[in-house]
């Protein structure tokens, strides 16, 4: 018993002192800002990036750099499999996302794709709801991966 209490003890110590913390912590702002000048496509997917990249990035005007970005998405559901009555069974949902970057006169486009299947729900509200949380989901990784790109782009 003491000697686990120890092994506690140990863990709890190195691990407080270490200077961790996670990475996509809401209180770490990065040290550029996002000027969003164009969204086209999917309206949800759109919104959900906007609001996602709004929060993660440092947008006051003491920011040295200022990436201008424009998002154009795509997304589609698409049936993948029918039984034999002819009846949908599951469906293949695709998110794709281009974000065309302006920094220092520089154009750049990157693009970043998500797939899922989804199998035929009874209730089409419950199916909504579940493309619905999809695109918020998907978002938040398209963000990330954004986020994750611009950050190295220094």
């Amino acid at each position: 018993m003491s000697k686990n209490f120890f092994v506690l003890i140990l863990v709890i110590f190195f691990t407080s002192s270490c200077g961790y913390t996670p990475m996509y912590s809401s209180n770490l702002k990065n040290d550029f800002s996002v000027e969003i000048i164009d969204l086209k496509g999917d309206n949800d997917l759109n919104n959900f990036i906007k609001q996602r990249l709004i929060g993660a990035t440092n947008n006051d005007s003491s920011s040295d750099k200022t990436f201008q970005i424009s998002i154009s998405s795509k997304y589609t559901k698409e049936v993948q499999t029918k039984d034999k009555s002819g009846k949908i069974t599951q469906y293949s949902l695709n998110a794709s996302v281009d974000f065309t970057i302006k920094l220092n006169d520089e154009l750049e486009v990157i693009s970043f794709n998500e797939k899922t299947a989804l199998n035929k729900l009874s209730d089409d509200f419950e199916e909504t709801n579940y493309e619905r949380s999809f695109k918020e989901n998907i978002s938040q990784i398209l963000t990330n991966k954004l986020i994750m790109y611009l950050t190295r782009k220094k």
